[in-house]
């Protein structure tokens, strides 16, 4: 495996990740923008937003595989190492922590410490 690979597949978790903390994860197909017109720009356009960007990545990603989240109509995306369920995207630990020391590690991640019940 090369450097280059291991950079793009970096690069495509951290686009993803962005997606996911920048306008939602769901996959809006009625958007009125067009992924080709954000191909190619040196700079940026009215016809080429941050927005309109996003969406036609997620629509391209959305494509290459299915991310059908149990629960959950449509395509989401979640981080890489996090497992989606119905509308969220959850992280789970390999590690027992104290509750405190949990709560800190969510906090890093930009996350909220949950319980579980059974129901």
């Amino acid at each position: 495996m090369g450097t280059g690979w291991v950079g793009a597949a970096v690069l495509a978790g951290i686009v993803v990740w962005l997606l996911q903390r920048h306008g939602g994860n769901s996959l809006n197909p009625a958007g009125s923008c067009s992924w080709e017109s954000c191909l190619g720009k040196d700079t940026p356009s009215s016809n080429c937003s941050l927005n309109c960007f996003q969406l036609g990545l997620r629509e391209r990603l959305c494509e290459a595989e299915s991310h059908q989240a149990p629960g959950a109509e449509g395509c989401w995306l979640c981080p890489a190492g996090w497992q989606p369920f119905a509308t969220k995207c959850y992280w789970v630990s390999a590690k027992a922590l104290p509750w405190e020391e949990a709560g800190g590690d969510c906090k890093d991640r930009r996350a909220e410490l949950v319980v579980l019940k059974r129901g």
